[in-house]
Parts: structure tokens; sequence; C-alpha cells
């Protein structure tokens, strides 16, 4: 996993020193102020939000911009929409924001403006579509958006994201892919289980860069779905990746 990957990398750097700065229950939008310089000396891989109501506060900016920043990680947080300080930009090592349990059904749009950023998750959240900010991110390597709490629709503009080689779409109630889907010829990981798919587009057989299973390892994930009306090159696409998508038992129509 892509994300496991990038934690690994920076751990390595910093293995008898644990670099986190964690903030618990904090309200408002701008909750911890300024940072002291202690703080910001302790700030530099990780930083973890919990609880927080409001936005990405612009005091996690004021760290020194060659500061090594390079993960953050918000949970809980109570608010459908997040707004993200334009000062974020400054952070020029952040790769990594995760945004996984919240509420959040839209995202600001200065979002695309974090060009360093190659792993995002907005997993476990109550998104309508990807959010248009995301799919402008076009450095991004990994995208997880898995277990959304209502069906998720997925745009035309996800082919926009050329450089990814993860996305993560299950457990989302996805009706169709678009036929861009096929664009995204970087991809090794590719899991689109327990959706409600029942057909896939055609251009989804141009993923030839996927994984192929290893030693009862998947790396393309399809079952979950009810995919009872493929073409016979589509199936035979979806039994070189994942063998196990025909095991599924579709209706008659």
């Amino acid at each position: 996993m892509l994300e496991k990957r990038i934690h690994i990398r920076f751990w390595l750097p910093v293995i008898t020193i644990i670099y986190s700065f964690i903030l618990n229950s904090c309200i408002g939008s701008s909750p911890i102020g300024k940072i002291s310089e202690r703080d910001a000396a302790i700030l530099r891989e990780f930083i973890t939000l919990n609880n927080l109501i409001g936005q990405i506060p612009e005091s996690i900016a004021q760290v020194d911009e060659n500061s090594e920043v390079r993960s953050i990680t918000i949970t809980n947080l109570q608010i459908d929409t997040l707004r993200i300080s334009p000062r974020l930009k400054e952070l020029a090592f952040l790769k990594a924001i995760i945004l996984r349990n919240n509420k959040l059904q839209y995202i600001a749009p200065e979002l695309s403006e974090l060009a360093s950023l190659t792993l995002l998750n907005i997993s476990e959240n109550i998104f309508k579509a990807i959010p248009q900010s995301i799919l402008l991110l076009k450095n991004l390597e990994a995208l997880y958006i898995y277990n959304n709490k209502r069906p998720m629709v997925v745009p035309n503009s996800i082919g926009n994201l050329a450089n990814l080689t993860e996305l993560k779409l299950f457990g989302d109630s996805i009706a169709s892919l678009p036929p861009t889907i096929g664009s995204l010829t970087n991809l090794k990981h590719l899991h689109l289980h327990n959706n409600v798919l029942t057909n896939l587009p055609d251009e989804i057989i141009k993923l030839q860069n996927l994984r192929l299973p290893t030693n009862g390892v998947g790396f393309v994930k399809l079952d979950g779905n009810r995919l009872c009306n493929l073409s016979d090159s589509i199936k035979s696409w979806a039994q070189k990746y994942d063998p196990n998508w025909a095991a599924q038992i579709c209706d008659e129509l």
C-alpha cells in the first residue's frame, strides 16, 4: 500500500526520534494559535488532528516553510465542509493528507493547489461524488475513498489523475464507472469490490499495468458486485486480474 510505503519511507531517517504533534478535542476555526518554537521543532513528520471542528488551521503552516511535515491526518470532524488554508502550500514536503471517518460532503477548491500531494485518503465520509478539487491533483499517486456513507458518483474527470498507481473505491455503492477510467494506465492496484456495479466500461481493458495475483493475494478486487453484463473481452480481463470475481451469483433478468 502506498500509504504504508510513504510512512515507512519517512520513518527511516528518524528511526530514533518520533516527530509528531497531536491536537485533541480542538474547537474553532483556528484552534491552536501560534505554535511555539519548541513545538515547531517537534513538528517534522506527522500532524494528527482529532475531533477538530472547523478548518485545517493556519497555525500548521506557521512552521518554517523548510520543515519536513509530510503527512496531515484529521479524524472525527463534525462538519460537512472542509476549508483549507492557502498557507498549506508553504509545506513543500507535504505528501499525504488523510481525512478518514469524518462527516465531510465538500472539500474546498484550495485543495487542488497542494501540488506536492501524492496520497489522499478521504474514506468513510458522506460524499455524493468524488470532489472536483481532488480530480485536479495531477501528481496524486494513491486515492482512497472507501466505505463512503452514501452512494457515490465517479465523474468523467477521474481520467485526469494519470499518475495514479492505487485507486481504492470499495464499499461506496458505486453504480457505474466512466469510460475515462481507461486513462489511468499507471494503475497497479484497483479495488472496486462491494459496490453495485453491473457492468464495466470497455475502456477498462486498457489497464494493463495492474499487478497480477501473487500467492493468492489480489491487487484488483471486483467481488461483491453484480457484474452480470460483461462482454467476453472484459470477462477475460477480469478473470486475469481477479479470479474471484466470477464467484458471484447473478439473478436471471
